[in-house]
């Protein structure tokens, strides 16, 4: 079933950039994907031998490993919440398990200012202010806001905690959706933060976004290449869809349209 966001749910999404809904996933859904995640973080450091708990690590869920996990990118209470933020034919792009060790600086997820698109974030522990909870600065989704904050932390690089935020708080189970422009970080993180994050963008609509759509490539390569996630991204299992589901075909399109598969 999907979740149905209201219309205050929508409204702050749109001013903010960001919202959270509390307890999509349930206690033995949690079980599976924590099983799920310790089976990706052992095939991860042995790809990466030399990490140990140093580095951040990732890995693509969308491998028959995962199957749980895979399924949540297409999963009505997950995919259906961006579908109702960006389009009814918004595109899953990606699905990550994420092993934090560090603070993250201020960054948005995306340089693009006009391709729409969403990520969906997952903490298996609970985070708070001083845990690593994931805070935005709201509103710097926004094309104006988004260029001033970018030239603040270009200009004077401040700290972390001077950088005026919102603290999303969150528990397992959880998720929290936030526009890829949005300006975030998180402070605090201990060396074993796990985190799901899952990615969607729009259908684009005018010649600008098609062009930022297309440059997606490259910016999927490089972040693979930067954590060293194990490959394949795509298994070819995954990308076969027995199952006809008509969401992971939206994104084998789409992967290879711009030539990722």
């Amino acid at each position: 079933m999907d979740h149905k966001l209201t219309s205050f749910q929508l409204a702050h999404y749109k001013t903010f950039g960001f919202i959270r809904i509390k307890e999509v996933l349930n206690e033995n859904e949690l079980k599976v994907i924590n099983s799920e995640f310790a089976d990706g973080l052992e095939a991860a450091h042995k790809y990466n031998p030399g990490v140990g708990a140093s580095a951040q690590l990732q890995w693509s869920n969308l491998k028959p490993e995962f199957p749980f996990i895979a399924s949540l990118i297409e999963d009505s209470r997950i995919c259906g919440v961006a579908e109702q933020l960006i389009g009814d034919d918004a595109i899953p792009v990606f699905s990550n398990s994420n092993r934090w060790v560090a603070n993250t600086p201020w960054h948005p997820d995306t340089p693009y200012l006009e391709l729409k698109g969403v990520k969906i974030a997952c903490y298996l522990q609970s985070v708070r202010s001083n845990s690593g909870a994931i805070r935005f600065v709201p509103g710097s989704h926004k094309s104006e806001f988004n260029e001033e904050i970018s030239a603040l932390l270009k200009q004077s690089n401040p700290d972390l905690k001077d950088v005026p935020s919102y603290v999303c708080d969150s528990d397992p189970g959880d998720i929290i959706a936030f526009d890829n422009r949005l300006y975030h970080s998180a402070i605090g993180t201990s060396e074993d933060k796990r985190q799901l994050t899952m990615n969607f963008i729009e259908t684009p609509k005018t010649t600008n976004a098609e062009k930022e759509n297309q440059d997606l490539k490259s910016v999927s390569i490089k972040q693979y290449s930067n954590t060293n996630a194990p490959p394949p991204h795509y298994a070819p299992e995954w990308a076969a869809n027995l199952s006809g589901n008509d969401r992971r075909q939206r994104s084998i399109d789409w992967l290879k349209s711009v030539g990722l598969i």
